[in-house]
Formats: structure tokens, sequence, C-alpha cells
């Protein structure tokens, strides 16, 4: 009785930890970040830091990815509760790399000084302040953030797409999410 117990603690656990804003805004923000290093001050626009961080959330997924792509995808920092909890391996199932929740975060990152939007061509692209690459730096050097930090160093490496091509490689490494929303949009 009492192994039930302990695991109905930690699913609540979980439950409280995926409704939490603050945990994925820290994610994002050191995404943001590490996109935001190189000559470029935007990142890109929301769809495209949504398809990344899905990779950045689910590091079971971003080794399949590159294996794919013929990168060795072993060298990913991964936590072992990452690699081997239930949630990472049906995180393309649940989730996939369109979470509604992008637009709420986003927003929080505006408001609280973060990130701001930059008009760049036909779409908004999200850019750090000063405040939050601060911010990020802080988080960073946090022993509880600095695998989630390396491996967004890692994604910018070895990800660094535009949208439309992440868009062809999630469906090329995870062919079962179209056919999971085709099913979806036939209302079955």
């Amino acid at each position: 009785m009492e192994k039930w117990g302990i695991t109905l603690r930690l699913l609540a656990l979980e439950s409280s930890l995926e409704a939490n804003d603050d945990l994925h805004i820290a994610r994002l923000l050191l995404l943001l970040s590490a996109l935001g290093r190189d000559s470029s001050p935007g990142s890109g626009g929301l769809v495209r830091i949504a398809k990344l961080d899905f990779f950045l959330r689910y590091p079971a997924c971003l080794e399949r990815a590159l294996n794919r792509l013929g990168v060795d995808g072993s060298r990913v920092v991964t936590l072992d509760f990452e690699q081997n909890s239930v949630e990472s391996q049906m995180a393309p199932f649940r989730y996939g790399p369109w979470d509604l929740r992008y637009r709420r975060w986003a927003n929080l990152l505006i408001a609280r000084g973060l990130i701001r939007l930059e008009h760049q061509g036909p779409s908004d692209a999200l850019a750090m302040t000063p405040l939050g690459e601060t911010t990020a730096s802080r988080l960073s050097s946090l022993p509880q953030f600095k695998a989630l930090n390396t491996r967004a160093m890692f994604l910018k490496r070895h990800l660094s797409l535009n949208g439309t091509a992440l868009t062809r490689l999630v469906y090329f490494v995870f062919p079962e999410i179209s056919s999971l929303l085709l099913e979806e949009a036939a209302g079955r």
C-alpha cells in the first residue's frame, strides 16, 4: 500500500511542476539566451521557439532527432530521470511541439521585462532584454539549470534551423505525430 502512496505523491508533484509557469519561463529564457548568442538580435518567432523547446524539454526526443540527422545524439546532456521517465517516452504523443501555453509564457516573459518583440520581416521575433540576459546568466550558473543550459547551447549548435525545417524534421523523426494530427482533424 505504501508503494501506491509514493507513486501518487510523485504523480502529484510532476503535475504541479508541469503547471508551474516559472519553471517553463526559466527554461525558455535559457533557450532564448542560447539562441541569441550570435550576431542576430532575435531568436525567431514563437512557433520556432516552441519547436526548439520541444527538443529542450524532452532530451530523448532530441537524441532521436540528432541520430536521424547523423549527429551523435548520445552527446546530449541528459539527466537519468529525463531519459527514462514515462513522460519523456510519451512526449511526442501527448504534446508534440505545439503546446498552446507558449503564448502565455511569452506574454509573462514580456510582462516581466525579460524579452521583447521585434518586428523582423513578416512576423515578430522574440529578443532578450538586458534584464533577461542577466536573469538567464544567473539561472545558467545554478546547479539545477546547468544541464538544461548546456542542452540549450547544444541545440543552438546542432538544430539552428528555421521553422519550416524544424517542422519537416519533427515529421521526419516522429511520423506518428502527423498521423495523430490527421486523426484529430478528422474528429476521431
